[in-house]
C-alpha cells in the first residue's frame, strides 16, 4: 500500500533531547485534517539512531484546535512501541470516524538521553473533508 505521508517530526539530522516532549513547533498542532467515516489514519515511526540502554517513546495526538498545551494536550490516537534500537514501526491503521472536530495533529516523545534521531509521520487517506 502506498500512502501520502505528512512528516510531523524530522529529527533525522539533529537529534532530540530528553527534555523536549513537544513537537518541533512547541505546543502547536498541524492542521492536517479529520478522520471521518470512509477515511483511515496511518502512521509510522523510523528510529534512525540509538544508544545503549536508552529508549524513545513516541505518541501521536489530535485536538480540535492548534493550541495544544497544558490545558489542551490533545487525545492520544497512536502510541508506538518504545524503541531501543534502529528500527521502524508501522502503526495499526485506524479507520474513521474518530472525533469529527479533531483536525490538528502533533507528535510528542520522551527519551532518556540526548541525540536521538527519528522520523515520524502520519497519513489520512480517503475522501477529503478538510
Amino acid at each position: 500500500m502506498i500512502v501520502r505521508a505528512i512528516v510531523l517530526k524530522n529529527a533525522s539530522v539533529t537529534g532530540v533531547c530528553s527534555s523536549n516532549v513537544q513537537d518541533a513547533a512547541g505546543t502547536t498542532g498541524y492542521q492536517i485534517g479529520r478522520v471521518l467515516a470512509g477515511k483511515t489514519l496511518y502512521a509510522a515511526l523510523h528510529t534512525l539512531s540509538s544508544s545503549t540502554g536508552n529508549t524513545i517513546t513516541v505518541r501521536i495526538l489530535s485536538a480540535s484546535s492548534s493550541a495544544m498545551g497544558a490545558l489542551n494536550p490533545g487525545t492520544c490516537q497512536i502510541g508506538f512501541t518504545a524503541q531501543s534500537c534502529r528500527t521502524a514501526e508501522w502503526a495499526t491503521p485506524i479507520p474513521g470516524p474518530l472525533s469529527s472536530d479533531h483536525e490538528f495533529w502533533k507528535l510528542v516523545w520522551n527519551t532518556s538521553t540526548t541525540g536521538r534521531n527519528f522520523l515520524g509521520w502520519i497519513s489520512i487517506e480517503g475522501d477529503s473533508a478538510v
